[in-house]
């Protein structure tokens, strides 16, 4: 017995090696350059994509791993220390010696004691330090650029006894006030990875300044700028990368260079709906994304060290920002009310850190395997439907075996058998190997005589027969020899 067990001829009228067949690939070599050039053009873009483009210039062989950071950040007052060692420096307000250096409120055009007034209404100016100018969160500060100072009074009648209270606090005074010099304010921002460990020497940061006005490219054409930051020519005009100012490692910016990298100004209009004062006053929201990567493109692996960007933008659209607060000034009667407004600035950090995976890699050349499985389909369908021999193309691509039902039949006959069978067709050149004599009879159209089927009820004797039949019969008689499969 085989390994299979015998399958019937026929099933529902259909043979049933017809029915089940079974469909496999061939590779079979079409003599035609245009299909050939054709294929060979679409795997020459797949490797130019894979290899030039995904591997070599974006790094597909690199792991990416999302940049987070811890940010401390500190606002402090324009200060200066007038002693000629220090050749009047910028200094620590904690130091001895360190003394304040505001503009002096007659040369500031919003406050109200100035020479010269701008476009909107001027108020009364109050000086603040770092310290009292800033409210500080997790990953954010606000720098107040503007007060509005209400002083309440607790009403007598809504005492603890009182049976009737229309309005809890009183006003007894409303003041608003611009803070002083909130431009010469600076921001220091001391911020460390935590996806990997790397020291400030190995950190090095810039301020990206947009393009689109005159005042950011004066910006740019003041300060050491770049074109980009890796491998970056020097460059006057926006957009550029600046170096910022660095005390330990800290970078430090003063308010007027970040407000002017965004292209904005504290007396521009403010964008708060139906308002008429300016962004000084209702104040608004920055996103600072902190973008970190340590690889750049045509780069063959990582960089040893880390590059940041700081990327600072309005939120937009803009409903102002305020803080507030309460101060008791004679608990629980008196007290006052501040609104703080100014600008907000969110950090966040971004971009991606990569490094090498063997997995990765892997991935890659996989989907390129499989860019090449689609090349091919597309050119075979392109062979088999629409180019002008595709009966050709499908004649080459496509070949049908002989019915096994009838090579199980012709692999049963003796050698002497199959050959006296080749003879009497007149097949010339007989084949010595038997798989190919066996190929030759079913080619010649071959195929063995159909079984009788007895009845069991009614057995007919068989009519005489000529002696050219008998041998015809004898040379087709199904004879099981030591040769058959």
């Amino acid at each position: 017995m085989g390994l299979f067990p015998r399958c019937p001829d026929s099933l529902c009228g259909v043979d049933v090696d017809d029915l089940f067949a079974y469909s496999t690939n061939k590779m079979v070599t079409i003599r035609d350059a245009r299909l050939g050039i054709l294929h060979y053009f679409m795997m020459f873009l797949i490797v130019l994509y894979i290899v030039l483009y995904q591997l070599i210039a974006l790094g597909g062989y690199l792991e990416k791993s999302v940049a987070q950071s811890t940010v401390r950040l500190t606002l402090q007052q324009p200060t200066i220390n007038r002693s000629a060692l220090a050749g009047h420096q910028t200094c620590n307000p904690n130091d001895w010696g360190c003394e304040d250096d505001f503009t002096q409120p007659v040369d500031l055009p919003y406050c109200k004691s100035a020479k010269k007034h701008g476009q909107f209404q001027a108020k009364e100016c109050s000086f603040l330090d770092g310290s009292s100018a800033s409210v500080v969160r997790a990953n954010s500060i606000m720098m107040t650029t503007a007060v509005h100072k209400y002083a309440q009074e607790r009403s007598t009648d809504c005492n603890t006894s009182s049976s009737k209270c229309q309005k809890l606090w009183n006003w007894t005074k409303d003041e608003t006030s611009y803070i002083v010099d909130p431009e010469s304010f600076t921001l220091m921002c001391d911020h460390s990875l935590t996806t990997i460990a790397v020291t400030p020497s190995e950190q090095k940061g810039y301020l990206h300044v947009n393009g689109g006005s005159s005042v950011q490219d004066q910006v740019c054409a003041e300060g050491e700028a770049y074109d980009g930051i890796w491998n970056g020519a020097r460059t006057s005009k926006a957009p550029c990368y600046l170096t910022p100012k660095q005390v330990i490692g800290q970078d430090i910016f003063s308010i007027d260079l970040l407000l002017k990298s965004m292209g904005v100004s504290l007396d521009d209009r403010s964008l708060r709906h139906h308002s008429q004062n300016p962004k000084r006053y209702d104040g608004f929201v920055v996103n600072m994304h902190m973008e970190y990567s340590n690889f750049h493109t045509f780069h063959w692996g990582a960089e040893p060290g880390v590059r940041y960007v700081y990327r600072l933008k309005e939120v937009l659209p803009s409903f102002g920002y305020k803080s507030t607060r309460i101060v008791s000034t004679g608990y629980p009667d008196t007290r006052e009310k501040e609104d703080n407004h100014g600008i907000l600035f969110v950090v966040q950090a971004t971009g991606e850190l990569r490094f090498f995976s063997f997995t990765t890699l892997l991935l890659q050349l996989t989907t390129s395997l499989a860019l090449i499985a689609i090349a091919t389909t597309i050119v075979n369908i392109l062979a088999q439907y629409v180019l002008a021999y595709s009966p050709f193309y499908n004649k080459a691509i496509y070949q049908l075996t002989h019915d096994f039902s009838d090579l199980r039949a012709a692999c049963a006959l003796a050698d002497d058998t199959l050959e006296a069978e080749l003879t009497h067709r007149g097949v010339r050149n007989i084949p010595p190997d038997r798989t190919e004599r066996i190929l030759a009879l079913l080619d010649d159209g071959w195929t063995p005589m159909p079984t009788p089927s007895p009845s069991s009820e009614n057995v007919q004797q068989a009519p005489a027969t000529s002696l050219q039949d008998l041998q015809d019969r004898r040379h087709r008689a199904p004879l099981v020899s030591a040769g058959a499969v």
